[in-house]
């Protein structure tokens, strides 16, 4: 009985961990810093492209709707997540235009795979964060599979000079995984920034 409490209180306690987890990359995602960005695209371009900005209005629906249906999933499909993430990045390209630049490439063999919900946005948003966007020098994103693992990857550019970085995304990413797989995240960088995600089996 008390090996059975103690295995109990164990999984409540993962359990609850994960939760935490999950809320801190919520938190993250719904940042007034996001909204913040992301108002100022609109009030701007409703004076330049009403069409445009009613298309950035939707889309920017679809990412807080994905973005509040899947806080309390542990995982969600692959192409579920690549979906969000075309909606997500679209923002990103009206705001800077030719400076961005994403390629996703996935095996449709892998969608219905899991991975936590919204570990590719956190590594797309620090790209942005952490490189200098500029259309002579732009940001190159892509994303796409080998074997088991999603390949997230990035060209590296010059660092912002009021930029620090805390790992606090990855390390969101990192501890979420632990719970679902002994797959390592695997994280190099050379001329390219490049962090591969262990996908896990439906």
């Amino acid at each position: 009985y008390n090996n059975y409490s103690v295995v109990q209180i164990e999984s409540e306690r993962q359990i609850r961990k994960q939760i935490e987890l999950q809320f801190e990359a919520l938190k993250t995602q719904l940042s007034p810093h996001y909204l913040f960005n992301s108002l100022n695209t609109i009030s701007l371009l409703i004076y330049k492209d009403q069409q445009l900005a009613e298309k950035f209005i939707r889309k920017l629906a679809l990412t807080y709707q994905y973005i509040l249906d899947s806080h309390e999933k542990k995982l969600v499909p692959i192409k579920e997540e690549i979906e969000f993430i075309h909606a997500y990045t679209y923002l990103i390209k009206v705001r800077y235009e030719e400076s961005f630049q994403i390629d996703i490439k996935i095996d449709p063999v892998i969608e219905r795979a899991l991975i936590p919900p919204l570990s590719i946005q956190i590594l797309i948003e620090n790209a942005v964060k952490h490189n200098v966007l500029s259309n002579e020098e732009p940001l190159t994103v892509t994303i796409k599979n080998n074997n088991s693992f999603l390949i997230i990857e990035n060209n590296i550019l010059k660092k912002p000079s009021t930029q620090h970085s805390f790992k606090i995304g990855h390390n969101n990413i990192i501890n979420r995984y632990q719970y679902f797989t002994d797959k390592k995240i695997a994280i190099t960088k050379s001329d390219k920034y490049t962090v591969q995600l262990p996908v896990i089996t439906a």
